[in-house]
């Protein structure tokens, strides 16, 4: 009886200690990036970034990257959202990439600026712990142009993307086979030079099947609108890559305790036995090893998430699909607490 009442007590300490994490945090683990503001490169080309104070290797947390117009710098779309990163609590992580080739135009050389922004996000998630269900992707003038052609190219890694006063047209639609839809946020005046590529781009996208929304702004011209911002900060929050959430865990890969009986043979027959009558080591290097569930990057050099090992905490798995079955712990603990409880009342 005391046995029972101390798995109960231990079962429930042991729930409640589970470690408790933001719901759907897909994490990238990176580690090594320096906090603050800062300028880093990746491939041919440079960005600035910006990491919270608040930022803690621990945690997973979101991604965005804002790009500039035709032939600028990074400076003022950066200072932009910088700003937006200090309203918000600091967030997420920004980065702002500056245009490598075709004199700092990003619809030119477009394959070139593809596999630079591919290196851009791909050094981030190795050197912060990114939250690989929210990259968020957005573009101001020639940026959002070029957004048309990447985003819809990237959407089987970026969870949104908004374009601000810019749009490809929609002639660049090729969507990768088998990712999923992206929404798309437009933010354009109706006296913009740009207007009827943005249209182009987001009747195309919604005939595709991708959310979309669309505000216009009547007599605005080719102007970034920051008053705009905090509407698009609240529609960006509520997007993850593909509608979806997977938890994930960056502690140390499980061990087999040596204590634990190899299991047995494959073909669900008894084990075999040694002289001594104790069930046999499987032949070989002592048992095969667990399955890596990661996925290797892509041989094509393009980029490609890994899914992460679920926790391992006292018995209870974490589930990848979004459930707690260390729940189950402290209902287990409970419920024997419970039944000595009871059983104590009784013989009274």
């Amino acid at each position: 009886m005391r046995c029972l009442l101390r798995a109960g007590l231990f079962l429930g300490i042991v729930a409640i200690a589970a470690p408790i994490r933001p719901a759907g945090a897909k994490p990238s683990c990176g580690s090594g990036g320096a906090t603050g503001a800062g300028n880093g490169t990746a491939g041919s080309g440079t960005f600035r970034y910006s990491v919270p104070p608040a930022y803690s290797p621990q945690q997973a947390i979101p991604l965005l990257l804002a790009l500039h117009g035709d032939e600028g710098t990074p400076d003022y779309i950066y200072s932009v959202f910088k700003d937006l990163q200090s309203t918000s609590g600091g967030a997420f992580i920004l980065a702002a990439p500056k245009a490598p080739f075709g004199g700092g135009s990003w619809y030119q050389s477009t394959s070139n600026h593809t596999t630079f922004i591919n290196a851009v996000i791909d050094q981030l998630l190795k050197q912060y712990n990114i939250d690989e269900d929210r990259i968020w992707v957005t573009g101001w003038s020639g940026g959002a142009t070029f957004l048309g052609y990447y985003a819809i190219k990237r959407q089987d890694i970026l969870a949104a993307v908004v374009y601000h006063m810019g749009g490809g047209g929609g002639g660049s639609y090729s969507p990768p086979a088998g990712s999923c839809k992206i929404p798309g946020r437009f933010v354009i005046g109706t006296a913009d030079f740009l207007y009827d590529l943005a249209k182009k781009q987001h009747d195309t996208m919604k005939q595709n099947g991708h959310g979309v929304e669309w505000v216009e702004l009547p007599g605005v011209g080719h102007e970034f609108q920051k008053s705009t911002l905090p509407a698009t900060w609240s529609w960006l929050q509520g997007k993850t890559l593909c509608g979806k959430t997977t938890p994930g865990s960056c502690g140390p890969e499980p061990t087999l305790d040596a204590g634990v009986p190899p299991p047995r043979e494959a073909d669900g027959g008894p084990p075999q036995q040694t002289d001594g009558g104790a069930p046999a080591a499987p032949s070989g290097d002592g048992g095969a090893a667990p399955p890596d569930l990661g996925a290797p990057p892509g041989s094509d050099g393009t980029l490609t998430l890994q899914r992460r090992r679920p926790d391992l905490l006292g018995g209870c798995s974490l589930s990848p699909n979004g459930g707690d079955p260390a729940g189950l712990c402290l209902l287990a603990g409970s419920l024997a607490l419970f039944l000595v409880v009871l059983g104590a009342g009784r013989r009274r």
